[in-house]
């Protein structure tokens, strides 16, 4: 169990480290303050979020339901291909073996 914790140690100490390093650059301190603000605005309005949250879902919805659509549809086309791939192997014999029939008559 003991190097359990220190893996987990190192491994939380490995990004604190990496985080202060990045915190050094301007750049991402200026947008990790952005970020924050973005969020601290986001969270102050709940019912946007729920909204948000309900129009994602709605779409996912949606999207699973074309998709169970499109399967069904192509399980339908296999199933046809299947029942008719007999038929067409029969055409397919008969045809070549009027064809051969008709070479031999010549």
């Amino acid at each position: 169990m003991g190097k359990r914790n220190k893996l987990w140690k190192g491994i939380i100490i490995g990004a604190a480290i990496g985080a202060s390093i990045s915190l050094l650059d301007q750049e991402t301190r200026k947008m990790l303050v952005e970020n924050g603000k973005r969020v601290k605005n986001k969270l102050k309005d709940p019912v946007h979020i729920a909204k948000n949250v309900n129009r994602h879902v709605h779409k996912c919805r949606q999207s699973l339901e074309q998709l169970s659509e499109d399967i069904s549809f192509i399980a339908g086309k296999i199933k046809e291909i299947n029942e008719k791939t007999p038929e067409v192997i029969e055409f397919v014999k008969e045809t070549f073996i009027r064809r051969k029939d008709d070479d031999s008559q010549l």
